[in-house]
């Protein structure tokens, strides 16, 4: 896989365009708005796509988690990496 731009991605909107910002503000995705239901669709859109770079990291966590029981190994700090995940579910699934 190639290497993306790094993270913490953000979501924007300044009318008249909605997009998706990365390090150092660069542009990762950018579109013109449409009105109506479209542009709730669009901002769902981008909201999910700024939250890939911590969907990534919570996956790559959550294998890891996977791995560590299906050997039988100590899980340390259960509890924080569903709080992480559930937070990062909520930030690209909010609709505020």
């Amino acid at each position: 896989m190639g290497k993306h731009t790094s993270g913490p991605w953000k979501f924007y909107h300044s009318p008249p365009y909605i997009g998706v910002s990365g390090h150092d503000d660069y542009c990762v995705h950018e579109e013109k708005q449409h009105s109506g239901s479209d542009l709730e669709i669009q901002i769902a859109n981008s909201k999910l796509m700024a939250a890939a770079p911590d969907l990534l990291d919570a996956l790559q966590m959550s294998n890891e988690i996977i791995l560590r029981l299906i050997s039988g190994k100590k899980i340390n700090n259960l509890d924080e990496a569903i709080a992480y995940n559930q937070s990062i579910i909520k930030s690209a699934t909010e609709t505020q």
